[in-house]
């Protein structure tokens, strides 16, 4: 690490193949010694909604010869610094090898039990917690677990905090952004499952940007936190009646290997499919339209939720909180529709039981 220039509190500094601007001259002399890791206070972000790419690519239409240089990284920046980067047990074991095999030592074959227990360890992994200013956390973002100096970024996104039906749809999502105001960061590391503190915490400021047209920033924030509620109450929904789709069909299949016929039921069951198929449609519309890309006869309740939303911190419009509402509605209709469905249940499960069908997981 090198001290290039100094000037104004800003200092120029390389390390390896990158140039780094740091704000906090002391901060680097304690890089200097060695420290285990190092958070260098960031600039203040400043607070808006950044437009999606042309076309959802970098390039949009421009074809790939057309040059773009990459935007500034949105929202704040952070630079930290880590000693050395924090190995698994496999990597620590290896590199003891390495090290016989240098000595011209033999190297042993591992034991079962070492094997199995480097498969089953929680990877050594780096944190940065952003925390509000009561000092509860709030985003949780997954850093670069590398030595030397390092950047990472927040959009001023939350952690989500939608209900978690499967490991497979836990990640991927974020919550709502924050309003402007002061906020801290530390840099954690996460080794065999436990977290421990890196560094010392560091302040840092959010800003609005200038804008007559704003409506305050706490109204617009509290908004984003009422659609991301409701966009939780409807994904809730839509898993319910997933789950309910699943369980007429299992109740189908028991009635096919029962040992007695009842036609009755197996009309019934019938029907059920049919409501509970119908309620699944107005989620996520017409399969057979949305195959060829065609426009489905009617917004569903995703669409409305989308528009609700909103891509700006000016705040909810007439429209948007028009929109709001008919989520609201849709999701009260949705449920009761479904409620109606599941009330039929579990007469269908003794009618079953009767004419000597499988047991049908409840």
């Amino acid at each position: 690490l090198a001290i290039q220039q100094r000037e104004n509190d800003l200092v120029l500094a390389t390390f390896g193949r990158g140039i780094y601007v740091l704000d906090d001259y002391s901060a680097l002399r304690k890089v200097e010694a060695k420290q285990e890791a190092q958070l260098f206070a960031p600039r203040a972000g400043l607070w808006y909604k950044e437009r999606r790419d042309l076309s959802y690519t970098r390039k949009g239409s421009q074809g790939d010869n057309f040059f773009v240089a990459d935007n500034p990284a949105y929202g704040v920046e952070f630079t930290y610094y880590l000693k050395e980067a924090h190995k698994s047990k496999e990597a620590q074991r290896k590199a003891k090898e390495k090290e016989l095999e240098k000595k011209g030592d033999e190297v042993g074959v591992p034991e079962w039990k070492v094997l199995e227990e480097e498969m089953q360890e929680l990877k050594p992994e780096v944190f940065l917690f952003i925390y509000d200013q009561e000092g509860n956390i709030i985003k949780r973002i997954q850093a670069k677990n590398s030595k030397g100096m390092q950047r990472i970024n927040w959009d001023y996104s939350t952690d989500p905090m939608n209900t978690l039906h499967n490991v497979k749809g836990a990640n991927g999502r974020n919550g709502p952004m924050v309003a402007p105001g002061t906020y801290t960061a530390r840099l954690f590391k996460q080794v065999e499952g436990q977290f421990t503190a890196l560094t010392e915490p560091v302040s840092f400021e959010v800003k609005a940007l200038k804008n007559k047209l704003t409506n305050p920033a706490e109204k617009v924030a509290q908004y984003w936190r009422e659609v991301t509620a409701l966009d939780v109450q409807v994904d809730d929904l839509r898993h319910a009646v997933k789950k309910t789709e699943d369980q007429v069909q299992l109740l189908l299949i028991a009635y096919e290997r029962a040992a007695e016929t009842d036609t009755a039921l197996h009309k019934q069951l019938l029907v059920l499919r049919d409501d509970i198929l119908n309620l699944g449609q107005q989620f996520s519309g017409s399969d057979a339209r949305n195959e060829v890309g065609e426009k489905n006869e009617y917004p569903t309740i995703y669409d409305y939720l989308g528009a609700a939303r909103g891509n700006t911190t000016y705040g909810p419009t007439t429209e948007h909180m028009e929109s709001f509402g008919k989520v609201q509605k849709l999701y009260e209709q949705h449920s009761e529709e479904l409620k109606a469905i599941e009330a039929k249940l579990p007469a269908m499960y003794t009618k079953l039981e009767r004419i000597g069908a499988p047991k049908v997981d409840r």
